[in-house]
């Protein structure tokens, strides 16, 4: 251990060239950091808001790379463009790729292979991190709930290095490339600056307007975070912007400013946030924040700057990327395994974290981090292994997810989900494509005909069933019910719309479709059909629930005129953990949260079914199916039955457990007396 330790306490000890412009208080920045993103991580509730942590890497990562690329100003242009990306990949890659190709190991060995999706969106995770498109890909089935939740997904971390590489490429091309700001005249450096802050206001208006009608393109996407590496590269590049020196340190005014701005960023990682919003409010204050703190240390001794330049967050900071890259990998493996609820396993998920950072530091990070010679004779090479190991290993999961596989749990890939690249009926009528929605995805006018399961008759009754992702998962329910009762079925659901939030702050397409439903449903609706509507609900939580009985109301006013029967869903039981890491399995030691008592879960639910059933009884015509009747027996809630998966994440029927509803929902609709009023 001492062996790995001494290139990093050469590091922190190492003194400065008089002209370097390497900052003791960046590196304490950076500790402040990983440490607020590594607490949030191992429990949101210590730090509900820590995820800011990310975003002050953003600014502190723009004002480090522009700073470098100013202090190249002499080289030639295509000169500077080469460093700059040799430093880039130098700096990025060798750990990252290293993180990657061995975290791949235990993402195949422990993550099962069911449902199949699910195990492949977490390895293609890692390969689209390796190509710098981490967060590109997260974000395209980040509303796929077909995928599952990916909470477990051991590279979901490499989402912001991907928004990151995609940074440098336009300041190598904007800055760099296009204006050359940093070694031509003034004119082309005001351009280069120009285009600069242009393009970060644009990105922090997108954030500031949009944010909430499009939250996953919003966490995930460069034209989203752009200002916040903007704002740091514009500190870097105009260093006339905030007054810096030993003057500035003495005046009363900054170091008050400063002090209000530490606060400020600690405010912001403990706000308590909430799923009803775009934490914009959280990310903006640390933003601009820390980029006061940058600014204005610039040059400066005082109290902040010795405590950042304190040797246990210098060396925290030294080691902030490795502690990035291996804290996520750490914490998922004891998760899915041992489990991380006790205090012995989280002390165990840092002290492992530290060992592997720092080897990762002593032996890869800091070694390779080279543009000489030693580029192409060791850290090229390198990266090219790491590369082709996570190819080999992403080819192996693509043909077989379940050949690494040391778990003896197996269940058929059919019991989790319907095929996602099949039709969800037997019969081949029902499509993804047009009947199960995601974000922005184009909404019709109308049912499309696609969405019929089967057409028994032109005068037989049609069972509708509408809502978001917990629509879909009972699929199989209505399918099977309506089979049996000889009725139409139309399925049409939209992921990620629940309706427990206002519609002002939905993606286009989820407030499209619910705004259109009264009319979808007034052109189709007949005596004795019924609608079955289903959402999700978090249970225990204070949101406000106005705008879901608005829209029971405006459907119900729409059945109630066809002479029609409208049926809201109570939620079904949510759990701890996600079904696949309750498996019984040799390697797991907990399973809290797998299973629920029966007092717990109605004390939850109160809130919600309290609401729908005053609701229902004050309307005649509107009925309530509780699924919870069959899913909990004895007393308890289990995520598996009769040794078939009922669940297939926290709070989403499996298609086996779906099914398994469906004689129980057929006899619920039998004594609705369905024969027109």
């Amino acid at each position: 251990m001492h062996s790995l330790t001494q290139p990093l306490e050469r590091q922190i000890d190492r003194p400065r060239p008089a002209q370097s412009k390497y900052r003791d208080d960046i590196d304490g920045l950076r500790a402040v950091a990983v440490i607020f993103v590594m607490i949030y991580h191992l429990n949101k509730s210590w730090l509900p808001s820590g995820f800011v942590g990310v975003d002050i890497f953003f600014v502190i990562s723009g004002y480090v790379v522009a700073t470098a690329a100013a202090s190249r100003a002499d080289l030639p242009p295509l000169r500077q463009l080469k460093v700059f990306w040799m430093k880039r990949i130098a700096r990025i890659y060798p750990a990252m790729l290293f993180m990657i190709a061995v975290t791949l190991l235990p993402t195949l060995m422990f993550s099962p292979a069911f449902p199949r999706e699910l195990i492949l969106s977490y390895v293609r995770t890692g390969f689209a991190a390796m190509l710098g498109l981490g967060n590109v890909y997260l974000h395209r089935i980040g509303s796929n709930y077909l995928l599952g939740d990916q909470a477990d997904n051991f590279f979901l971390h490499t989402w912001s290095l991907g928004v990151e590489e995609q940074f440098y490429v336009i300041f190598a091309l904007m800055v760099l490339g296009l204006a050359n700001v940093v070694s031509l005249g003034v004119s082309r450096r005001a351009l280069g600056l120009g285009l600069l802050s242009f393009l970060t206001v644009i990105s922090a208006a997108l954030m500031l307007l949009l944010a909430n009608a499009y939250p996953s393109s919003a966490y995930y996407m460069i034209q989203f975070r752009f200002w916040e590496l903007g704002i740091g590269c514009i500190l870097a590049l105009s260093p006339g912007l905030f007054p810096g020196g030993d003057g500035a340190g003495r005046s009363p005014a900054i170091t008050a400013a400063r002090a209000i701005a530490a606060a400020l960023i600690l405010a912001s990682a403990l706000w308590p946030g909430g799923v009803d919003r775009f934490p914009t409010s959280e990310i903006g204050v640390a933003t601009l924040a820390v980029a006061f703190l940058i600014a204005s240390g610039r040059g400066r001794v005082d109290g902040f700057t010795r405590v950042l330049s304190s040797r246990p967050l210098k060396a925290t900071g030294l080691l902030s990327y490795s502690l990035y890259l291996w804290h996520w990998p750490v914490y998922v493996l004891l998760t899915i395994t041992v489990g991380l609820e006790s205090w012995p396993a989280r002390f165990a998920a840092l002290g492992m974290t530290a060992l592997a950072s720092v080897a990762s530091y002593s032996l890869i990070e800091k070694p390779l981090r080279r543009t000489d010679e030693g580029f192409r004779r060791a850290t090229a090479p390198f990266v090219v292994a790491c590369a082709a190991a996570i190819v080999v290993l992403t080819g192996i999961a693509t043909v077989n997810p379940s050949a690494l596989y040391v778990g003896a749990s197996r269940y058929p890939a059919a019991e989790w989900l319907p095929d996602a690249d099949a039709a969800y009926a037997e019969d081949g009528a029902i499509t993804k494509k047009r009947c199960d929605l995601s974000a922005g995805a184009s909404v019709a006018s109308d049912f499309p005909a696609e969405c019929r399961a089967k057409v028994p008759g032109p005068n037989a009754r049609t069972l509708f069933l509408i809502g978001d992702s917990l629509a879909f998962a009972d699929w199989g329910m209505a399918l099977g019910a309506a089979h049996d009762l000889n009725l139409n079925v139309v399925a049409y659901s939209h992921e990620g719309c629940d309706l427990n939030f206002d519609r002002r702050v939905y993606p286009p397409s989820c407030a499209a479709y619910w705004n259109g439903m009264p009319d979808r449903l007034r052109r189709v609706l007949k005596p004795g059909d019924v609608v079955l509507l289903a959402t999700l609900n978090f249970l225990g939580d204070t949101v406000d629930r106005s705008f879901a009985k608005a829209e029971w109301e405006a459907i119900y006013q729409v059945a109630r005129e066809a002479n029609a029967r409208l049926v809201i869903q109570a939620p079904p039981p949510q759990f701890g953990r996600d079904a696949f890491i309750c498996t019984p399995e040799w390697f797991r030691w907990t399973y809290d949260g797998c299973t629920r008592t029966r007092a717990d879960l109605e004390e939850a639910r109160r809130p919600v079914t309290s609401l729908i059933d005053a609701f229902a009884k004050a309307r005649p015509g509107v009925s309530v199916w509780d699924p919870v009747e069959l899913l909990c027996v004895d007393r308890g809630c289990s995520q598996f039955k009769d040794g078939k998966p009922v669940f297939r994440n926290w709070d989403h029927l499996s298609y086996a457990g779906s099914k398994q509803l469906a004689p129980g929902f057929a006899t619920f609709l039998k004594g609705l007396d369905l024969k027109p009023n």
